[in-house]
């Protein structure tokens, strides 16, 4: 019997499959040694949890590793965290139109792909989408927040006219990728207004 139809007959008699292993092709570097030991670490980060399992020798400092984990996830979080009012994004999209925002390295890699992605699907994914998700319910809450959440009493569907008053699109954001340089620019057809006073343009890489 195949491991196909065996796991086919297992299904039709309500008895769980059998656990399947998916193996790389290809590994790069050198593969552990027999006989290490399989470590693990777990935590809490941006709302969830993270964790890490992989092998090497019993005497590895776990508690150096682990660090390095958080360090990198609270890395991310000082960059592009919606939630975080002193983030580099939040700051970004709180900036005057007219800003030129330097960015750091990690943040610069995720607005150059977010980009490059939004080109390549003609606009089916848009970095700039943040304000039109939080018009709708979705963004952040507390000290961020732009907009009510859709399960808060006063919220209320956008109607077409403040969804296009906020959405800027992605060919809005001037991007020096070379520099790493993003500038906050309104566009004269479609401004993208926070409040009647200025307009800015509002970037939200998806990662």
């Amino acid at each position: 019997m195949s491991a196909t139809s065996g796991t086919m007959a297992t299904r039709g008699a309500g008895i769980a499959p059998e656990p399947r292993v998916l193996v790389p092709l290809r590994i790069d570097g050198e593969p552990p040694a027999l006989g290490q030991a399989v470590h693990a670490l777990a935590g809490e980060t941006m709302g969830t949890t993270w964790s890490v399992r992989f092998i090497g020798p019993s005497g590895l400092r776990l508690a150096a590793i682990e660090a390095a984990v958080v360090h990198a996830c609270d890395e991310v979080i000082a960059q592009m965290s919606s939630w975080d009012a002193s983030s580099d994004l939040s700051r970004f999209n709180g900036a005057a139109a007219g800003t030129a925002f330097p960015l750091p390295e990690g943040f610069a890699t995720v607005v150059d792909a977010a980009l490059r992605i939004a080109a390549e699907s003609d606009g089916a994914y848009d970095p700039t989408a943040g304000a039109l998700v939080a018009l709708w319910g979705f963004g952040p809450s507390g000290e961020t927040a732009r907009a009510p959440r859709h399960d808060a009493p006063d919220f209320h569907a956008p109607t077409p006219e403040a969804c296009e008053r906020v959405h800027c699109g992605w060919q809005s954001l001037p991007w020096d990728g070379t520099r790493h340089v993003l500038s906050n620019r309104a566009r004269r057809r479609w401004t993208c207004r926070r409040s009647p006073k200025a307009s800015r343009s509002t970037a939200c890489p998806q990662s």
